[in-house]
């Protein structure tokens, strides 16, 4: 692979990986992105070797045609897995709105109070069961 184009993803000084990137090496062959792509993949390789030693590879016996597939897709499962994260974070957000909506209905008086200052989701909760023995959870 020539300077100044990676030899995992091909992004090149003109065109830099989506988000951007930098050369992790004195070639240019290597970027940021796919630098992370590869530690991932040693990672797999690691525990493919833990659990299977029979299938043990080591990364610098490998073709370079099979450490660029073994990096993009290691790359494309963190890739998946940041998405899913992201969707998980937002329908925890989602949730959060929804509980302190409920609480603010159900509760305006104390909801008011606590409002003189900025507090958490955990100082408004616990201002609610405050004074109360225990609580009791009923189905809707």
């Amino acid at each position: 692979m020539k300077a100044g184009t990676c030899r995992i993803c091909g992004c090149q000084e003109q065109s830099a990986c989506v988000g951007g990137c930098e050369w992790t090496d004195d070639t240019r062959t290597k970027c940021s992105v796919c630098e992370v792509r590869i530690g991932a993949a040693l990672i797999f390789l690691s525990v493919l070797g833990k659990v299977n030693p029979a299938a043990a590879v080591d990364w610098g016996l490998l073709s370079a045609r099979d450490q660029q597939a073994l990096a993009m897709a290691a790359g494309a499962v963190m890739e998946l897995g940041l998405q899913a994260q992201g969707e998980g974070l937002e329908a925890v957000v989602l949730e959060v709105r929804d509980l302190m909506n409920g609480l603010a209905n159900k509760y305006p008086s104390v909801i008011d109070a606590l409002d003189q200052q900025p507090r958490s989701l955990k100082d408004i909760v616990l201002g609610l069961l405050e004074g109360h023995g225990q609580l009791v959870l009923t189905d809707r």
